[in-house]
């Protein structure tokens, strides 16, 4: 499951992430959903005509408002096969996996967190068990009337119930997945890249003098969710 979704996802969105990351992201905006239950997890919204609470389908958060696939109204920016509309949404990328045993069954073979360095990474084979079983990752960037750049993202885990964490990185120098399962990160501050803040940054203010990068985890912890940058 881990393996293939993440090798598959880096694969699609190299070259796109390539172009987005020679623009100015203004705004990241992060969704993650529970579609197996139709039960959604997720901070509510609209954004850049883009729907962000978990139906999955245009059009129902908001007549006329795109989403993941095709709905009543608005646009899908996935095919009904789960492939990108490339023609039109060039910055999107969609990676399904088989749920439970019938899909790969690769996870990371010690307890790696959030904190944990990306040189001590390893897959291998193991058992995954439903709370953990991501069977879909979805990415998907456009501007809005603005011209500031939105960047959606979503996962979808095949069980619902238990506490969990869903993490995200978005780390500049990237990682190796090496075909023994080890992982080999580019970054050199404990596989990382280390960003320099000179001055504060509250309230849209301080000084960025050089950029790093970012870790967004979300916790599942029963009726409540908890999301930390």
């Amino acid at each position: 499951m881990l393996k293939n979704l993440l090798l598959s996802l880096f694969e699609n969105m190299r070259d796109k992430l390539k172009i987005i990351s020679n623009t100015k992201l203004k705004l990241c905006l992060l969704m993650f959903f529970v579609v197996h239950s139709l039960n959604a997890s997720t901070q509510s919204g609209i954004r850049a005509n883009f729907g962000v609470k978990g139906k999955i389908l245009s059009g129902l958060d908001s007549t006329g408002k795109d989403d993941w696939g095709q709905g009543a109204s608005g646009n899908g920016v996935l095919n009904n096969d789960g492939t990108p509309k490339l023609s039109t949404y060039k910055w999107t990328a969609h990676t399904k996996d088989g749920a439970g045993s019938g899909g790969d069954n690769t996870v990371f073979s010690s307890n790696v967190r959030a904190y944990t360095s990306p040189r001590n990474w390893t897959i291998a084979s193991g058992s995954v068990n439903n709370k953990t079983d991501l069977v879909n990752v979805y990415a998907h960037a456009r501007r809005d009337a603005g011209d500031s750049l939105w960047l959606f993202l979503a996962a979808e885990r095949y069980g619902v119930s238990g506490s969990t964490a869903v993490d995200l990185e978005f780390l500049r120098k990237g990682v190796i997945i090496n075909g023994n399962g080890t992982v080999t990160p580019e970054g050199t501050d404990s596989g990382r890249t280390a960003g320099v803040v000179t001055t504060p940054v509250v309230n849209n203010g301080g000084t960025i003098s050089k950029s790093g990068d970012i870790m967004i985890v979300t916790e599942y912890g029963g009726s409540s969710v908890t999301t930390l940058v």
